[in-house]
């Protein structure tokens, strides 16, 4: 086998960063969707540090609802809700206030324990908050670009795929704070990605060992 001279071993180089540099965006996309769906899958199954859903009594909507024959159009006190009309009359004396009762049927229900009753009555869990309902936010996240920096350098822009999901995130986020953010454990997982491709290009281009 013919030894490489310094120009070969140059030229190898050359041809080894451009690779890496062609290679980059789909190093970065793979790295950014791991990383991802390391942290989804912790929150899922951990939940959020020190959070706990709300227990602040609130008014819920029937598309509140996943069980079917969970709503149920009671008010507080569990009492069945009517609505109230009030009607002027003006008389004689001067203005006198009717009230009649409209029997309408409410289209809320109240929960006393607020956010974390809803989830209990649609049968989720409520020991953590793994900011999973219907699941449809935390399914819709993924890598939306890549941007080149410079040569050597390209970042990664993870978010939801649509408005309504992008619109949740952003709630959850006000709520919860930067519940996304990679732990120092799975930052030490992925950067093996990228570490690995790298040192793969850099083998077969310069044929050496590394």
């Amino acid at each position: 086998m013919t030894e490489k001279t310094i120009y070969d071993l140059i030229n190898d180089i050359n041809t080894a960063e451009r690779r890496i540099a062609e290679e980059l965006p789909k190093i970065t996309a793979e790295y950014a969707e791991t990383t991802t769906n390391l942290i989804i899958l912790r929150v899922q199954k951990g939940g959020i540090p020190g959070k706990r859903y709300s227990t602040e009594p609130i008014y819920a909507s029937p598309s509140m609802f996943n069980r079917k024959g969970s709503f149920k159009p009671i008010g507080k006190g569990e009492e069945k809700a009517k609505t109230t009309t009030v009607y002027n009359t003006k008389t004689q004396k001067g203005k006198k206030v009717a009230i009649k009762e409209d029997h309408t049927e409410r289209k809320t229900m109240y929960l006393g324990e607020g956010y974390k009753e809803l989830r209990e009555v649609n049968g989720l869990q409520t020991a953590v908050v793994d900011v999973t309902f219907s699941g449809r936010m935390l399914q819709n996240i993924h890598t939306q670009s890549i941007n080149q920096v410079d040569e050597f350098h390209s970042q990664a822009i993870v978010g939801a795929s649509n408005q309504e999901n992008r619109d949740k995130l952003g709630g959850q986020h006000k709520r919860y704070g930067d519940f996304l953010a990679p732990t120092d454990e799975e930052t030490d997982l992925t950067k093996e990605i990228p570490a690995a491709k790298i040192l793969s290009i850099l083998e077969e281009t310069i044929n050496i060992k590394l």
